[in-house]
């Protein structure tokens, strides 16, 4: 209907696939790279994904065209699948490029099946996402353990392989990304490669995955899971309100007193607390205090006698 395809639009305009809050930190962003990969890709590539980073910004981010392919794992989303998907791909396919997403933690569930490209002559692309171990992992680990990692990387008991080493004695044509200055020449580059060849893109090990409902560990240990309108980074409720075609949640409806947050925004607590957008990290702290001085991640001001007082101290952090 024209009048859904013109609200999709709207919203498209509104939030970006890539913005800026895509950041490179010093690294290659996976989103803003997928983004610009798009354009360098052939008009009958086939796309197939592993899991992590290569699913989450691939399949939000690529701009595939009519005749381009693209597929992954959609029940289990197990690591592994990537390489596997790409050699049956390019054995359908013979005629046509194939490319797998791949990262460095997911490269080692199935890292036996790299010579089995080689000693087919298959000339299959492989793209690593480097992001110095497990980052979904390191996503839940700081939601459920307050930033204390276990077996996620090679500080804490994980170490990968130098891939710029594994992969040529494998027989690939290795390239590497680090910083965007070069990335017109790499891309085509490793793209155009004859053979078998990896392209290993170095990215923020920390990098987050945006938009994203992030669950909230309460304190009983229970996870608060938020309706999924209210993705990271949050928008206001009056700016969801807006965005809706159908009525809230009935969470986001727990949360609306409007005289109540009206008068909460008048409360001087002499610039001590301030404003927070969409961070991944909360924590449960309470105060022994009439209003609590919390601020929601909304930016809405949050008090321990209100009926909606637990959900606040779920979305809640102090400042």
């Amino acid at each position: 209907r024209p009048e859904w395809t013109s609200y999709c639009d709207v919203l498209k305009t509104k939030y970006p696939l890539v913005d800026t809050i895509h950041k490179d930190n010093g690294y290659i962003n996976s989103y803003k790279f997928i983004d610009r990969l798009s354009d360098h890709l052939k008009n009958n590539h086939i796309v197939v994904t592993d899991m992590g980073t290569a699913l989450l910004s691939g399949h939000q981010t690529i701009k595939l065209k009519k005749d381009q392919t693209m597929f992954t794992s959609l029940g289990l989303g197990e690591m592994g699948y990537g390489i596997a998907g790409a050699i049956g791909a390019q054995f359908a396919c013979p005629d046509k490029p194939v490319l797998c997403m791949n990262c460095d933690g997911g490269m080692m569930m199935n890292l036996q099946e790299c010579h089995t490209i080689i000693e087919n002559g298959l000339p299959i692309k492989i793209i690593i996402f480097n992001n110095d171990g497990y980052l979904m992992i390191k996503h839940t680990q700081k939601m459920l353990f307050k930033n204390h990692y276990v077996s996620v990387n090679k500080k804490t008991g994980i170490g990968l392989p130098d891939y710029s080493k594994l992969m040529p004695a494998f027989g690939y044509a290795y390239y590497e990304l680090k910083q965007w200055n070069n990335f017109d020449n790499v891309v085509d580059s490793f793209l155009n490669d004859e053979g078998a060849a990896v392209l290993e893109v170095f990215m923020d090990p920390e990098q987050d995955f945006i938009p994203k409902v992030k669950g909230v560990l309460k304190e009983d240990n229970s996870i608060l899971a938020p309706p999924i309108e209210e993705m990271s980074p949050l928008l206001s409720l009056e700016e969801v309100e807006q965005n809706m075609l159908v009525d809230l949640s009935y969470k986001s409806k727990l949360d609306i007193n409007v005289d109540f947050y009206k008068r909460m925004a008048s409360v001087d607590f002499n610039n001590s607390y301030s404003r927070i957008h969409g961070d991944p990290v909360f924590t449960n702290v309470f105060l022994d205090s009439p209003y609590c001085k919390f601020i929601d991640a909304r930016g809405i001001w949050g008090n321990q006698l209100t009926n909606s007082g637990d959900l606040y101290y779920d979305y809640a952090k102090i400042l």
